[in-house]
This record gives C-alpha cells, sequence and structure tokens, in this order.
C-alpha cells in the first residue's frame, strides 16, 4: 500500500471518529471515499451533512451509503499498523502522530498508571493487615517472663521495621506513579490546545472556502448549499432573486477593474445590509448576486427588490482615489417563489430567465415569474 493511501486511511478513521458516528467499516468506507475524492459527488455531499450537523447520525449516513453506492460499498484499503518504510535513497522523516492517536494514548496510559497504583495500594492494605494480625497476637498474658518479654520485643521490632520499609517503597512507587501522571497531563493538555488550534484553523478554512474574497458574501457554493437546505426544510416557502449589475462590462472598460472590484463591493454591501434580518445576499458569480428570503410573501419581496434598484440607481458613483464622480449604475433582477418539492435547478431557471426578461425589457427592473397578479 502507498504512502498515500495509507494517509488518506488514517485522515478517514480520524474524522470518522471525531463526528461520533458508529465505527462500522461501511461508515469507514463512506469517509475513505469522501476523503480521498474517488467518487464524485461524495465529498460535497458530507460537507452538507457537517454543515447540518447530521454527521454522527446512523440514518443520514445509510442515506449516503444507498445514495452513493447502490450496490454496496466497495472494498476499501485498511490502513496499516505504520506507514511504508521509505524507499532506500529517500531520507528518513520521523512520523509524527495524530492528535487523536495521542489522546488515545495518554487515555490507556493513564489507565495504567491508575491500575499500577491501585496496586500499590493494596499491597499497603496488605502489609498493615499483616502487622495488625501480629500485634493482635502479642497478647499480654503471654508474655509472662523475660524470655517471652525479649521475644515480643524482636518480633514487634522485626515487623514494624518491615510495614515501615515496605511503606517506603509503597511511597515512592506511588511519587513515582503522580510524576508519570503529571507528564501524561501536560501532554495531553498541550494536546489539547493544538487541537483547539486545529479546530479554529479548520472552521476558518470552511468559512474561507464558503466566501467570497472580493465582496466577502458567501460565494455561489454556499449558495447551493443553503438552497438544498432550505429545499428540505422550508418545504417551497422562500423566495429567489438573482440579481445583476447592467452593462458592467463597459463600466470595466472604461474605468478600469479596480474601480468595478469597488462597484461590486458596494452593491454586495447594500444587498448585505438590505436582506441581514430577512435572509442572505450571496455572490453568485462574475456582477451577478443572489437573494435567498425565507417566510416572506411574494409581493412584499417584489417590493423589496424594487427599493434595493431604485437606491442602486440614485447613487453616484465615485472615484475614491480621485473623488471623480463616475456616474450611475443599474440592477436588473428575476425574482421568484419556490414550489413544495421542487429541484434546485428549477427554482433557479425560473429566477434566470426573470432575470433576462428584465434584461431584454430594457434592464434597471425587477420582473417575477410568474408573474404577479
Amino acid at each position: 500500500m502507498s504512502k498515500r493511501l495509507w494517509d488518506i486511511g488514517r485522515m478517514a478513521w480520524d474524522r470518522l471518529i471525531l463526528t461520533g458516528a458508529p465505527p462500522t467499516p461501511e461508515n469507514y468506507a463512506l469517509w475513505y471515499h469522501a476523503t480521498g475524492g474517488t467518487v464524485a459527488g461524495l465529498p460535497e455531499a458530507m460537507a452538507e451533512l457537517a454543515s447540518a450537523g447530521m454527521l454522527g447520525q446512523t440514518a443520514a449516513l445509510e442515506q449516503m451509503q444507498t445514495r452513493f453506492f447502490p450496490e454496496g460499498i466497495k472494498p476499501t484499503p485498511t490502513a496499516p499498523e505504520a506507514p511504508p518504510e521509505p524507499a532506500p535513497e529517500a531520507k528518513p522523516t520521523e512520523a509524527r502522530p495524530s492528535n487523536l492517536s495521542i489522546v488515545y494514548r495518554v487515555s490507556e496510559d493513564a489507565g495504567d498508571i491508575m491500575d499500577a497504583a491501585a496496586q500499590v495500594l493494596s499491597q499497603a492494605d496488605r502489609a498493615h493487615s499483616d502487622y495488625a494480625e501480629t500485634l493482635a497476637g502479642l497478647q499480654p498474658t503471654r508474655i509472662d517472663t523475660p524470655t517471652s518479654l525479649k521475644t515480643a520485643i524482636r518480633l514487634l521490632t522485626e515487623e514494624t521495621d518491615k510495614v515501615i520499609s515496605e511503606n517506603t517503597g509503597l511511597r515512592a512507587q506511588l511519587e513515582g506513579l503522580s510524576d508519570r501522571m503529571r507528564a501524561l497531563r501536560e501532554e495531553l493538555t498541550a494536546t489539547q490546545s493544538e487541537l483547539g488550534r486545529t479546530q479554529a484553523n479548520l472552521s476558518e478554512a470552511r468559512i474561507a472556502a464558503d466566501t467570497d474574497a472580493l465582496t466577502n458574501l458567501p460565494n455561489r457554493r454556499r449558495f447551493e448549499q443553503d438552497l438544498s437546505a432550505l429545499i428540505r426544510s422550508a418545504n417551497g416557502k422562500f423566495c429567489l432573486v438573482l440579481a445583476d449589475i447592467d452593462f458592467f462590462k463597459n463600466f470595466n472598460d472604461q474605468h478600469g477593474h479596480v474601480m468595478g472590484d469597488q462597484v461590486l463591493r458596494l452593491v454586495a454591501q447594500g444587498l448585505a445590509r438590505r436582506v441581514e434580518k430577512l435572509g442572505r445576499a450571496y455572490r453568485f458569480g462574475g456582477e451577478e448576486f443572489a437573494l435567498l428570503i425565507r417566510d416572506i410573501e411574494l409581493p412584499k419581496v417584489f417590493d423589496l427588490c424594487e427599493a434595493i434598484r431604485r437606491d442602486v440607481a440614485t447613487r453616484e458613483v465615485v472615484n475614491r482615489t480621485t473623488a471623480q464622480p463616475l456616474g450611475r449604475i443599474t440592477l436588473s433582477a428575476g425574482l421568484t417563489a419556490a414550489v413544495a418539492g421542487e429541484t434546485g435547478d428549477s427554482i433557479i431557471g425560473r429566477a434566470d430567465r426573470a432575470l433576462y426578461a428584465a434584461k431584454n425589457q430594457g434592464r434597471n427592473r425587477v420582473i417575477v415569474d410568474p408573474p404577479l397578479a
């Protein structure tokens, strides 16, 4: 098995354990193919499950297995005990254990220490019991001659020295176990800190993967995830708006991409501010934006879109560096309400047709599909 396959297998196993899902062969195989990207669409589907907080749910994982492996999951390579040895000409490098494996090892070592401590305490208890029996045997009625007194004192001295010696040894063992436990605690604390940093980095990476770098709006990938979630949970009770900046290419050609980027950011900020409490704005691609608005009737969403369109049309675009006015820009928009049971492609298609109708009818307008009464 190659080093790459071993790495994929190890990463898949760590991800499975972290989700809390049952570590079955089927669930491991699901994570293996998702991590390795061997099945089209599976990584994105698993990402959707993660966003919905359903990675640990058996029913959700079984649905994924049925969806992507209708004929059963193919066998997956089993991760070996250790990665393969490097080629003779390659300089060997020391493999760093994963944070998860460190946690497992520390847990096992702590269990061993606890067992050893229990044995030490058991030995101490037996020593004290033996000493108590010795004292019980030295009854005053049996010490009635100088010889018997001498014998009793010798026996008591020997037993006392023995208990003290054993207690000293047991105390040393307990101190050694305490030192080991302290070292493990420090190692675990450091590992937990690193796990926290790793989790924070993963969260930042997830946010970055879902965010458009220029406008700071959620990107097309996040739009598709949210649209799928709305279709599943809202029973079609939401609206989709696709909006496009009119003649944006001409503006770019005339004033340059720097000013074009400024316009994109201004429009993005305006859209996000307008729908902040009603839904979410996305950069759909290029100069096109999308709005997902839930639990508001279509006529009211139309009024909102009209207000946004008028607001954009009345604002003068100004070069921030030179204070030179660059004219005004306008928006065209297509609006539609989802129908219960329809697909994402269907609702996007209707909003897109409405947007093109707005363009064809002169731009700077909002068109609804189907038209409002």
